[in-house]
């Protein structure tokens, strides 16, 4: 077995085992309150010791609706994902939650936290509206072939993204999520099939790219608001992550700003996002993260 091949049975093992317990209990009413525990194992790694940001957005959510027996039955996708990021989630280590869960018609609501003051608190629906920027999107990436790249990176070492005047573009082919960027395939299954956690992990990067390129600074995601339209994407489509280099501020997340380099403060600030086919018949996640930059780290010497 290859080192990617250890590294993905590793992952998709980790991620199929987050839910330690879960009990729940309905009331008359037909609410379901729930609690449990979660453990995020360490190759659920982002920031030293921490869940990756883009995990957030799968693993507080859809473990906890398939744990749950009311959701039995129930059509999850297309969903929508809310979630603040206001306090990490460490590794190796039981993490409680709880929440409650109801069904509405053909819909659901699930609400939980995995940390007091509502600090990393979750809401999940059924989403039912088409997203207005899906058109912007499949015109500027259009734009984009008359167009050279202001600059093309390597994120991660080996993801290529290519800086156009609107839009950070990402491709996303068989070959890249079969081997060719072992950090991003690790996430895919062998086959190239791309699940809803490689999805989210694969958006976080774009945004978080997209922004730290504008702010010359490392980031953090705080909020997340994402649109998934389906559990997994077969693995003969080809497809492309976009990212819009017109970011808005967040009025809904209260960080406050970070002091740059250059001596300006920035953040917070909502990227928006978008996975699809590279020939943009079918959009499969969309939405937008919030980032903030990394705290600057005082010069060697400075007064402490």
């Amino acid at each position: 077995m290859t080192e990617l091949s250890e590294d993905r049975a590793r992952v998709a093992h980790d991620l199929a085992s987050v839910i330690e317990s879960c009990v729940s209990s309905t009331s008359p009413d037909g609410l379901v309150a729930f609690h449990g525990s979660t453990r995020f194992a360490s190759s659920l790694v982002g920031p030293p010791g921490r869940l990756h940001g883009g995990l957030h957005a799968y693993a507080r959510t859809l473990p906890i609706l398939e744990a749950l027996a009311a959701h039995a039955g129930v059509g999850t996708y297309p969903c929508l994902l809310t979630l603040g990021l206001y306090r990490p989630l460490p590794l190796e280590e039981s993490v409680a939650f709880h929440g409650t869960y109801a069904r509405d018609g053909e819909g659901y609501r699930l609400e939980v936290d995995h940390a007091p003051e509502g600090k990393l608190h979750t809401v999940v629906t059924r989403a039912t509206e088409v997203d207005a920027q899906l058109t912007w999107f499949h015109d500027a990436y259009a734009r984009t072939k008359d167009e050279s790249p202001e600059k093309s990176i390597r994120a991660q070492g080996d993801i290529p993204m290519h800086m156009f005047r609107e839009l950070v573009v990402m491709p996303f082919g068989r070959a890249m999520r079969t081997g060719e960027a072992p950090s991003s395939a690790r996430f895919v299954r062998a086959d190239g099939r791309v699940d809803a956690s490689a999805m989210c992990v694969a958006l976080d990067l774009i945004a978080a790219v997209t922004q730290g390129y504008a702010w010359t600074s490392h980031i953090f995601t705080t909020r997340i608001d994402l649109v998934l339209e389906t559990s997994s994407i077969d693995p003969e489509v080809e497809l492309v992550i976009l990212a819009s280099r017109a970011s808005v501020p967040d009025p809904e997340c209260h960080v406050r700003p970070v002091e740059l380099r250059d001596g300006t403060f920035g953040g917070p600030m909502k990227v928006r996002v978008i996975l699809a086919d590279t020939k943009f018949a079918r959009a499969y996640a969309h939405g937008t993260f919030t980032l903030v930059p990394a705290k600057r780290v005082p010069d060697a010497g400075a007064a402490k």
